[in-house]
């Protein structure tokens, strides 16, 4: 049996039949009848139709099912899971945008409200200082009121002094030349005493020391005494232990015009009972 290569395959085998179909080969033997050699046996290759087969079709839908599962469902999931998690990411910016706006807004009503109750102390701090200033102008119109009153009652004072004064210089007969009669009207105006021209020389002399002890210190002069006095060194210097000796030894050698010019000049209340009583200015002989 005679082998011929057609196209590096062996050569299939010829029958009776015109022609023999595989899937995809036919050999064509109409001439090769009466000659032996088949070398020269047309072989055509005819066109695969797949969509002839409905068997195709299952595995067509198989393979595009296989290939939406294996690489489009993966990314189609993928995708979704994106947009969902963009999703969640937006709603997280907005609640966060929500919670930001709603921060501001309490933080705006608290400076609001800050403000409001600022104003309101600066108001009642307002209303505080005026009306502690109405109780400060109330306090010195009764300060002021109350020191008329005093002054009215001081002047009631010495005008009752005064005219009980007079009563008794009229009931006794006052030398007003006399050193120890005025000695004696002073420390009843001292004392706020009546006692009569005729009182002892031991009683003046104790009411006296007594009007010293009280006024020791060093002051100023009485108003009013610049212009009365007659010796423009008689201010009130004070009495001092030294000029203390010397007022017990006038008062026992009765100096009574050194007791009035020397020491009692000296002393604030001397000078201011002296002018209110009146009397002449005294120098010592």
């Amino acid at each position: 049996m005679t082998k011929n290569k057609i196209s590096g395959t062996s050569k299939p085998k010829l029958g009776s039949e015109k022609s023999k179909t595989s899937r995809n080969i036919q050999v064509d033997t109409k001439d090769a009848g009466n000659t032996k050699n088949t070398g020269n046996a047309n072989v055509k290759f005819e066109s695969y139709n797949f969509l002839l087969f409905p068997s195709n079709y299952f595995f067509i839908i198989a393979t595009l099912f296989f290939y939406f599962f294996i690489y489009e469902y993966p990314l189609f999931q993928q995708k979704a899971d994106s947009r969902v998690q963009e999703r969640a990411a937006i709603e997280v910016r907005i609640s966060q945008e929500q919670a930001s706006i709603a921060k501001e807004k309490a933080d705006a009503a608290r400076i609001a409200k800050e403000k409001a109750d600022a104003a309101r102390i600066a108001k009642e701090k307002a209303d505080a200082a005026r009306i502690a200033k109405e109780i400060h102008q109330i306090g010195l119109e009764a300060k002021r009121q109350a020191n008329d009153l005093e002054v009215i009652q001081r002047e009631d004072r010495i005008a009752e002094r005064r005219a009980r004064e007079k009563q008794v210089r009229d009931s006794w007969n006052w030398d007003n030349t006399n050193n120890k009669h005025l000695l004696i009207q002073f420390v009843n105006a001292y004392y706020n005493e009546n006692n009569s021209p005729y009182l002892s020389a031991d009683a003046l002399h104790v009411k006296i020391v007594g009007f010293f002890n009280g006024n020791l210190k060093k002051t100023k002069n009485a108003k009013g005494w610049e212009s009365f006095r007659l010796n423009r060194d008689r201010n009130a210097a004070g009495i001092s232990g030294k000029r203390f000796k010397e007022i017990r030894k006038d008062l026992k050698n009765f100096r009574y015009d050194e007791i009035i010019e020397d020491h009692i000049y000296r002393t604030e209340k001397g000078q201011e009972l002296w002018m209110l009583l009146r009397f002449p200015y005294i120098r010592k002989n």
